[in-house]
């Protein structure tokens, strides 16, 4: 929470309105989906995703997405960009074990 705070009062210096109020947003959606399942984490770790998913310029359509992970989680990520970055998870997918005949 303290890490959601700090980014909070960081981002009041974002030059534009339309960003600015995403990115808030979507730091309020993931405070609140922390304080609702009370911080009640999975063994493994949840993957959370939280933004403005809407194609149109200008209209606001903020949405918070959660991944309980197939193996445990081994970093922490915090990104704020244009686009959700799944390399994480998509290495968690790729097989452990290769066999060939």
């Amino acid at each position: 929470m303290g890490q959601l705070a700090e980014e909070m009062s960081q981002s009041s210096n974002i030059k534009s309105p339309a960003t600015r109020k995403n990115v808030q947003g979507a730091l309020k959606k993931i405070s609140n989906f922390l304080k609702q399942i009370n911080f009640d984490i999975p063994e493994k770790g949840l993957v959370v995703f939280a933004g403005n998913v809407s194609e149109k310029e200008g209209v606001s359509d903020l949405r918070l997405f959660t991944v309980n992970p197939l193996k445990p989680l081994r970093t922490k990520l915090y990104w704020c960009d244009s686009a959700f970055h799944l390399a994480p998870l998509q290495e968690m997918i790729q097989p452990d074990d290769v066999y060939a005949l």
